[in-house]
């Protein structure tokens, strides 16, 4: 069942992907990810979205991601934020686990490590509720990181054991 789930979602990704790279020039977009609001909905009612229902979610957490690694932290946050809105019961998919490890990265870069434990949290709790193993264990390996910043050690450990017992199975 987790297969078929993983095998989907690598469609959907490589879906996402070629609609935007039909429709825009990533390269210059990389350059610079930092688009005024009127320009990203411009450019989201222009894409053909193949009725993707989280086509926008992606597109923003992709600002996000293209921000962050231009060291553009508030701005990066604020796409993360916006994909984040998207979340519902409703429309829910493991999309959503990667954005919050995403968004939790930005804040362990940024030293906010409890904005990060509280995002790693939630990505472990919904992966666990849909038996997403992976999501799992990136969300203990990356809290184990900040245990490890606080020198909790033994606590670390722990979490990079969990991480671990995941990753063999």
């Amino acid at each position: 069942q987790s297969t078929e789930l993983h095998c989907q979602t690598i469609s959907e990704i490589d879906e996402f992907k070629i609609s935007i790279e039909q429709n825009l020039d990533i390269d210059e977009l990389s350059k610079n990810p930092v688009l005024e609001a009127q320009k990203s909905d411009s450019i989201l009612n222009s894409i053909d979205q193949n009725g993707d229902e989280l086509f926008e979610a992606k597109f923003y957490h992709l600002l996000g991601k293209l921000n962050a690694e231009k060291g553009n932290f508030s701005v990066a946050l604020e796409y993360f934020n916006t994909a984040e809105e998207y979340r519902t019961d409703s429309a829910f998919s493991d999309f959503f686990i990667h954005n919050l490890l995403d968004r939790g990265n930005l804040y362990f870069k940024n030293k906010d490590l409890a904005a990060a434990e509280k995002d790693y949290q939630t990505a472990l709790s919904l992966g666990n509720n849909m038996g997403l193993e992976p999501s799992m264990a990136i969300a203990f390996n990356n809290l184990g990181l900040i245990e490890l910043n606080r020198s909790n050690f033994e606590i670390a450990n722990g979490l990079f054991y969990d991480a671990l017992g995941i990753r063999q199975k």
